[in-house]
């Protein structure tokens, strides 16, 4: 996990506490694509993700994330 630079979560049973484990990457600077589509993450989830300075992939389609969520995110270089 030392050079982990992005991954696919998707569809799996994935919930906003499973995400706080990003907290314990060694790495996690290096972060910059996720893939949380289908899980049950929400906006706590992307308080979590500040952590993360060089995401800017990040798909959150049909999760419970809404636009409250998303705009905490305002610090990343994230891409539309």
């Amino acid at each position: 996990l030392k050079y982990l630079e992005g991954t696919s979560i998707g569809r799996l049973e994935v919930k906003d506490t499973n995400v706080k484990t990003l907290e314990h990457l060694p790495n996690k600077q290096r972060l910059a694509a996720l893939y949380l589509r289908g899980t049950r993450v929400n906006d706590e989830s992307m308080k979590k993700l500040l952590k993360c300075p060089k995401l800017d992939i990040l798909d959150v389609a049909d999760t419970r994330v809404t636009m409250k969520g998303l705009e905490l995110l305002g610090s990343l270089p994230l891409r539309e």
